[in-house]
């Protein structure tokens, strides 16, 4: 056991070198300070906020990687993929979670030199998207106006009553003016029901700009929401141990060997790129053990227990898959969840023969629970974004209930398999 953990921990900490050692260097091209366009290769990275720098190269297999900052470049894009521009802009500081937002109305701001992401282009305004740490924000740029401006969304706590939460949607009062000012006054109800998200506002530009061929799948968030769907089958090793007080105390384990089926929903965090996948699997399996124990209460009364237990569960597992290396054809993963196991018991019989005073037999001994947790640990490799192979290891699940002080028991799970994907919308 001990020497899983420590391959566990020596994968998980190994990740991140592994995937900085790998690259992602797709066609693109920049515009520096002067106004020249360089056309080579960008690194494209799964970027949670907007990035400070990039590495740019003119050949793809022998040319030497030049990072790139706001203090070199006005313009970056990577064919196909995303755009970014720099601008010298006022970023909002206040927070707009729960958990870090402001009590009264923060109107700090800091000037900052940042890539804008492009989210929308026309020919009345353009919409772009700029997140750091503290949250992400919107920014809009009329038609021969700089630099963009902030759409102001504030969340903040009243300051006499802390447990009032005020929201301000100023940005939907910036983007009625803006419209207005194209005689675009049937627009007013619609802004007023859109949400500060990119796919929201994506839209309403689109219609500030008259584009009659917007597409929502076409903007970033569309495609950050890309599904795949698969199914799975495999072997399921679970290995059932008492401890403690146990009338199985000479032999405390036994071993269950059954298939396991899944299905399995993913969504990239950036399709575009295919790294980081969140995925939710739902499980099915049966388990089978005999549990089998001797003991002496007399130097020469020898007694026996048995039991016999089926359990039939389902298994809910949402998970984080890291592709830590990462190519069309090929993929090398790992990933941790949490599993959530329903299960029933169909046969859980105890016997005990106690010598000359024959056999006895007891139902539900002990009582088995019927809902536990583990974390799951998955490696494996995906061939042709198509086949998946799998294996996992599940740390131990106690399923005797407390009502037994004198002992517990607990299963371990490893499995191995396959998972086939039978629709894949991501373009990585």
């Amino acid at each position: 056991m001990k020497k899983i953990y420590l391959l566990l921990l020596l994968l998980f900490f190994a990740l991140p070198f592994l995937s900085i050692a790998q690259s992602n260097y797709k066609s693109g091209y920049v515009i520096n300070l002067k106004g020249d366009t360089l056309r080579g290769y960008i690194n494209y990275r799964e970027w949670r906020q907007n990035p400070k720098s990039i590495d740019f190269k003119t050949e793809l297999n022998n040319g030497i990687p030049q990072k790139l900052t706001v203090s070199d470049i006005n313009y970056f894009e990577i064919t196909g993929y995303e755009t970014y521009e720099r601008y010298l802009i006022k970023a909002s500081v206040a927070g707009i979670e729960l958990s870090n937002a402001p009590t009264g109305v923060d109107t700090l701001y800091t000037i900052e030199n940042a890539f804008l992401q492009l989210l929308q282009n026309g020919k009345n305004c353009t919409l772009y998207a700029y997140t750091d740490d503290i949250k992400t924000r919107f920014y809009i740029k009329s038609a021969g106006i700089t630099p963009p401006a902030e759409l102001i969304y504030r969340v903040y706590f009243e300051p006499n009553n802390s447990r009032n939460l005020i929201t301000r949607t100023t940005y939907q009062g910036q983007l009625i003016a803006l419209a207005a000012s194209f005689n675009l006054i049937k627009l007013q109800q619609q802004i007023q029901k859109t949400d500060y998200t990119a796919s929201d506002l994506s839209k309403i530009v689109s219609k500030i700009n008259s584009d009659s061929k917007y597409n929502a799948e076409n903007t970033s968030s569309a495609k950050n929401g890309s599904l795949m769907f698969s199914i799975g089958a495999g072997l399921n090793v679970s290995k059932l141990k008492y401890e403690g007080n146990s009338p199985f105390q000479s032999s405390p384990t036994a071993t269950s060997v059954f298939p396991q089926f899944n299905i399995s929903v993913d969504n990239y965090v950036n399709p575009n790129i295919g790294r980081v996948l969140l995925r939710l699997q739902l499980g099915f399996t049966i388990k089978t053990f005999t549990v089998t124990g001797t003991s002496y209460s007399l130097p020469f009364l020898q007694s026996s227990s048995t039991q016999n237990i089926t359990q039939i569960s389902g298994l809910v597992i949402p998970q984080v898959i890291y592709n830590f290396y990462n190519t069309d054809a090929f993929k090398a993963f790992a990933g941790a969840g949490v599993a959530t196991s329903i299960a029933s018991y169909p046969t859980n019989k105890y016997s005990l023969n106690n010598g000359t005073a024959g056999t006895s037999s007891q139902n539900n001994f002990p009582e088995w629970t019927s809902f536990g947790f583990s974390m799951p640990f998955t490696a494996g490799i995906t061939l042709n974004k198509k086949l998946e192979i799998f294996a996992a290891y599940y740390l131990p699940i106690t399923i005797v209930t407390a009502n037994y002080a004198a002992f517990s028991a607990s299963i371990n799970t490893y499995s191995a398999g396959l998972n086939y994907f039978i629709s894949s919308k991501h373009r990585k």
